[in-house]
């Protein structure tokens, strides 16, 4: 199996991908506020961006539903090629170690 990228943008807990993180051994996990590219107010366009060019690819791991209702966000998803994987609002809820 080829190891995958995943990188969890900022509207996930932190805790979340550490957890993810301190369990996998094959896929790399990265939460937006480790990637020392981004500061906390970069706009979802250019952290998009920027992912879509790096190779390998990530896959992007998000709960942020407005993402997708903002027609210049949406777009650039679109483009950019990403695997784009929405934890919808049910996600919020749940205990950590559930998330996880």
């Amino acid at each position: 199996m080829n190891p995958m990228r995943f990188f969890f943008d900022r509207c996930c807990p932190q805790r979340l991908a550490a957890i993810i993180d301190a369990y996998e051994d094959t896929h790399s996990i990265r939460h937006f506020s480790d990637d020392n590219r981004f500061v906390q107010d970069t706009p979802d366009v250019d952290w998009i961006s920027v992912l879509a060019a790096d190779d390998p690819a990530w896959m992007v791991v998000s709960m942020d539903a407005h993402i997708l209702k903002k027609p210049i966000e949406r777009k650039a998803l679109e483009e950019s090629g990403l695997k784009f994987f929405l934890l919808g609002s049910g996600w919020m809820h749940m205990p950590m170690h559930e998330k996880a």
